[in-house]
Protein backbone atom coordinates (compact mmCIF):
# COMPACT_ATOMS: atom_id res chain seq x y z
CA UNK A 1 0.00 0.00 0.00
CA UNK A 2 1.31 3.49 -0.76
CA UNK A 3 1.81 6.07 1.94
CA UNK A 4 -0.41 8.41 -0.07
CA UNK A 5 -3.30 5.98 0.14
CA UNK A 6 -2.72 5.49 3.86
CA UNK A 7 -2.75 9.25 4.52
CA UNK A 8 -5.89 9.69 2.42
CA UNK A 9 -7.61 6.96 4.44
CA UNK A 10 -6.50 8.48 7.76
CA UNK A 11 -7.77 11.91 6.71
CA UNK A 12 -11.01 10.42 5.35
CA UNK A 13 -10.35 12.00 1.93
CA UNK A 14 -10.94 10.20 -1.34
CA UNK A 15 -8.61 10.17 -4.30
CA UNK A 16 -11.26 12.03 -6.25
CA UNK A 17 -11.40 14.78 -3.61
CA UNK A 18 -7.61 15.12 -3.67
CA UNK A 19 -7.69 15.32 -7.46
CA UNK A 20 -10.24 18.15 -7.28
CA UNK A 21 -8.22 20.02 -4.65
CA UNK A 22 -4.92 19.63 -6.51
CA UNK A 23 -6.36 20.37 -9.94
CA UNK A 24 -5.38 17.04 -11.50
CA UNK A 25 -7.39 14.18 -12.94
CA UNK A 26 -8.57 11.34 -10.76
CA UNK A 27 -6.75 8.87 -13.00
CA UNK A 28 -3.49 10.65 -12.17
CA UNK A 29 -4.13 10.39 -8.42
CA UNK A 30 -5.19 6.76 -8.85
CA UNK A 31 -1.89 5.93 -10.56
CA UNK A 32 -0.01 7.38 -7.58
CA UNK A 33 -2.28 5.62 -5.08
CA UNK A 34 -1.87 2.24 -6.76
CA UNK A 35 1.89 2.65 -7.33
CA UNK A 36 1.56 2.66 -11.12
CA UNK A 37 3.38 5.99 -11.20
CA UNK A 38 6.18 7.13 -8.90
CA UNK A 39 5.30 10.20 -6.84
CA UNK A 40 7.83 12.96 -7.54
CA UNK A 41 8.91 15.40 -4.84
CA UNK A 42 7.15 18.23 -6.66
CA UNK A 43 3.82 16.40 -6.85
CA UNK A 44 4.21 15.12 -3.28
CA UNK A 45 4.69 18.70 -2.09
CA UNK A 46 1.54 19.78 -3.90
CA UNK A 47 -0.55 16.91 -2.51
CA UNK A 48 0.95 17.34 0.97
CA UNK A 49 -0.08 20.99 0.98
CA UNK A 50 -3.72 20.06 0.45
CA UNK A 51 -3.53 17.16 2.92
CA UNK A 52 -1.82 19.21 5.63
CA UNK A 53 1.15 16.83 5.98
CA UNK A 54 4.86 16.82 5.26
CA UNK A 55 5.68 15.54 1.74
CA UNK A 56 7.79 12.73 3.20
CA UNK A 57 4.63 11.33 4.83
CA UNK A 58 3.07 10.51 1.45
CA UNK A 59 6.08 9.34 -0.55
CA UNK A 60 6.86 5.67 -1.04
CA UNK A 61 5.34 2.43 0.12
CA UNK A 62 4.28 1.15 3.51
CA UNK A 63 5.96 -2.14 4.36
CA UNK A 64 3.40 -4.83 5.05
CA UNK A 65 4.70 -7.35 7.46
Amino acid sequence: MTKLKLVLMSKNITGRQLADLAGVSYSTVYKYMSNHRRLSEKVAARFAYFLGVDPSEIMGLVSEG
